[in-house]
């Protein structure tokens, strides 16, 4: 049975988007309906002035509580935020498109909603990167556009997580990576976090992308559509891990020695530790991190905090074989960053040698 708080929740958005008024419509016809109203963004802002934020609000609240029922919807809810976002440029409407991959996952079986979610993925990623790039070029600094910023991650993480394939597959894909390499290396806690979730989600992704993509190809037989779009998204994922790698890994040092809040320090070695992986990038992460580690200008250089023997033992450690497990290596990471930050000493690294 259709909740009667979608049908309210959808009312607010009708005054914003003409498809959001349709699930509306759709919604009082639908068998079942009672109306049970629990939407208060009417009471916050005037009929006269609609606001994205409590619409976008609504909506996810409306996909929440009628989960499987507003399935029917799905496509006009897909449509009505993409315009949305296209005419408010607000970073409530991509928390929208997290909430519905969330609930719904990827839809397969019903050819239209598939397509739906591909065009909105697709084209939403692509105006929020287009903002960013505008207020860019504008001379705003990417830390004034953290909202929006961590609402695009979130919005892809979200995808990552719940509908994988049709993430990886999407040509908004190396855009996004792009975007999370550029928020893990600012200050502000939210879009980090956001960056280094996304960014962690999508290597253990591109991992087992690249193992299913050999194993299919080892098998010499035609390929099933399913194992050409594994290849065609592990070859997405390999162009884009080869452009931006090594900005990333560089990144990620400049972040462990200064720019990173210290509790997303951990998280930070995570995806440090992935890119460091034989796996998924060769032999090429080991370079990227011995290219940064013998900058003079490291954060703490200047200031004798950070010495040369200081990164070439970190990198010595870090790139050991057998390599370090994965906890042993997040208290290096942690380590070494509080070299650089005055809250430690060389002496913490020597006990990785023995």
């Amino acid at each position: 049975m259709l909740s009667g708080v979608s049908l309210s929740l959808l009312h607010c958005c009708s005054r914003v988007s003409p498809e959001l008024s349709v699930a509306r419509q759709s919604m009082v016809q639908a068998p079942g309906y009672h109306r049970h109203p629990v939407c208060t963004c009417g009471a916050m802002y005037q009929p006269a002035a609609p606001s994205c934020v409590p619409c976008s609000v609504c909506v996810q609240r409306a996909v929440q509580t009628a989960r499987g029922a507003a399935k029917p919807l799905l496509v006009t809810l897909l449509t009505g935020v993409d315009k949305l976002f296209t005419t408010t440029r607000q970073a409530a409407c991509l928390e929208v498109l997290a909430t519905l991959a969330e609930v719904f996952g990827e839809v397969k079986n019903a050819p239209d909603i598939a397509e739906a979610q591909k065009k909105a993925l697709a084209v939403v990623s692509g105006a929020a990167g287009a903002v960013l790039l505008e207020r860019l070029a504008s001379g705003q600094q990417l830390p004034a556009s953290g909202d929006l910023l961590r609402a695009l991650l979130a919005m892809a993480d979200a995808h990552l997580v719940f509908a994988r394939e049709l993430f990886l597959e999407s040509p908004a894909m190396p855009q996004v990576f792009q975007w999370a390499v550029a928020a893990s290396g600012l200050r502000e806690k939210e879009p980090v976090n956001a960056g280094l979730s996304f960014l962690s989600h999508l290597l253990a992704a591109a991992t087992k992308v690249f193992a299913a993509a050999a194993e299919s190809t080892s098998v010499g037989a035609a390929a099933t559509p399913e194992q050409q779009a594994t290849t065609a998204a592990a070859t997405q994922l390999q162009s884009s891990i080869q452009a931006h790698g090594e900005r990333l890994v560089r990144t990620l040092v400049l972040g462990a020695c200064d720019t990173a809040p210290r509790q997303l320090l951990r998280a930070l070695a995570g995806v440090l530790y992935q890119m460091l992986q034989s796996s998924l990038t060769g032999d090429a992460g080991g370079r990227w991190l011995l290219a940064v580690l013998q900058d003079q200008d490291l954060p703490g250089m200047s200031a004798g905090l950070l010495k040369t023997s200081d990164c070439e033992a970190f990198a010595k450690v870090a790139l050991r074989q057998p390599p370090l497990s994965r906890g042993r290596f997040d208290a290096l990471v942690m380590d070494f960053a509080a070299i650089p930050r005055g809250e430690g000493t060389s002496d913490s690294l020597l006990a990785y040698e023995l």
